[in-house]
């Protein structure tokens, strides 16, 4: 018996979110080692491409919400606003992770000014906020 639970409480679950393109929705992984979650965690980043600022004019943006909640998009918001204040008084860069019809994009610059749908970044470049899934200040 003292085998038994020697055995439950040393064996360890870590858990990754890991968005999939294809269904839009988010699964969770069990992992039991930590060569699992680096390895799942390079394939995570390697689906995320960077992008320059001069690449946004081309890209094609759908309508639809990237975030499933209210309170994601709430939490989004405040991050946006934080983020001009920040590259308007300070010049600091924030990044921006967000999707258009081709996958995820990433994108580190400064934010200019917010509207009601869409972030401004420098020569008047923008990205609508619904397709924003995390911004990093």
């Amino acid at each position: 018996m003292l085998d038994a639970k020697r055995n439950f409480y040393s064996s360890r679950l870590y858990f990754l979110p890991f968005r999939l393109n294809t269904q839009n929705k988010i699964q969770l992984f069990a992992l039991q080692s930590e060569t699992e979650i680096t390895n799942m965690t390079k394939t995570a980043a390697a689906m995320i491409s960077f992008v320059q600022k001069e690449d946004l004019t081309l890209l094609n943006f759908p309508n639809e919400e990237v975030l499933s909640n209210l309170e994601a998009t709430a939490q989004r918001r405040l991050a946006l606003e934080r983020a001009v204040v920040l590259g308007n008084t300070f010049k600091g860069k924030t990044k921006i992770v967000f999707e258009d019809v081709t996958g995820i994009k990433q994108i580190e610059t400064n934010i200019w000014g917010l509207t009601d749908k869409r972030v401004i970044l420098i020569q008047g470049i923008v990205i609508p906020i619904n397709r924003i899934h995390e911004v990093k200040v």
